[in-house]
């Protein structure tokens, strides 16, 4: 559902078209919805995952959207797979945000930009509680290329950098998705944004990879990186133009293939038969 088709222009304010989108979404039964694409305007207020609860809803496409611990999202306790797109604001602690609003999700999937500030790299330390969570992230370093200095590091892993950090209480997460590198707010002192765009790709890489060295390379090359460990897998997407919108037209056609098929096994009592997780 996208603000703009659905909304008429007098509710463009964001209070307006929060407080219309939570009738809309009332109005269709919350209560059965189990797919939902939501496209939200820019906006100066923080704009919640969900307006309102979904107890059955299974898949979720959000755009606009933040994940922060002060903006009340409704939950949704089914949901297994996320899908979020040209993401606002990231808390430092995105686990424990997506832990309260969906405990159950397998798939995570980000792709976009997101503004950042300049400690404590969000999506950076998801990836690492994810991977990693036992080791400080002091320990990934030493083989990391030397084009930011051991004071960027540590403001971008805040106190992950000298202490392990709590693992995600995101026990059903099997596949994490990262498809953008972070705009930050602040610049580093060389003003070089492009150097600093292939420092962050190198950094995710490296540290996705748990430290091993020459890994950043890939990120260069522009060459998608998967990382597979304990039943679960990271994949992580350069930046390049136009890819973020290639792979999600990919992704809608296949689930929505996979949902005919699961609808028609349903129908036929069939079941078991197709595995709509496993991508």
């Amino acid at each position: 559902m996208s603000w703009d088709k659905a909304i008429p222009e007098r509710y463009h304010g964001n209070a307006q078209c929060m407080m219309l989108m939570q009738r809309i979404l009332h109005t269709i039964s919350p209560t059965h919805l189990r797919i939902l694409y939501l496209t939200w305007p820019s906006s100066e207020h923080p704009i919640p995952l969900l307006p309102v609860s979904l107890p059955s809803l299974s898949e979720l496409y959000a755009e606009g959207v933040d994940l922060t611990p002060s903006v009340q999202s409704g939950m949704a306790p089914q949901l297994k797979i996320l899908h979020i797109t040209s993401l606002g604001v990231g808390s430092r602690d995105i686990g424990s945000v997506l832990a309260h609003i969906c405990p159950e999700v397998t798939h995570v999937y980000i792709r976009g930009s997101a503004r950042c500030g300049p400690e404590g790299d969000p999506f950076l330390l998801f990836m690492h509680a994810f991977t990693n969570p036992h080791k400080p992230m002091r320990e990934l370093f030493p083989t990391f290329p030397r084009w930011l200095s051991d004071q960027d590091l540590q403001a971008m892993a805040g106190t992950a950098y000298t202490s392990p950090i709590d693992p995600l209480r995101l026990s059903s997460l099997r596949k994490l998705v990262i498809g953008f590198t972070p705009i930050y707010v602040d610049p580093l002192e060389d003003g070089n944004r492009v150097v600093h765009k292939a420092c962050m790709e190198s950094l995710y890489l490296h540290v996705a990879m748990g430290g091993v060295q020459h890994a950043w390379r890939n990120a260069r090359l522009g060459i998608p990186l998967n990382v597979y460990f304990g039943g679960r897998e990271l994949l992580i997407f350069s930046p390049e133009p136009g890819r973020h919108e290639d792979l999600a037209a990919r992704d809608r056609v296949e689930k929505l293939e996979v949902l005919k098929a699961q609808r028609f096994a349903r129908s036929t009592g069939e079941h078991g038969r197709h595995d709509w997780l496993d991508m």
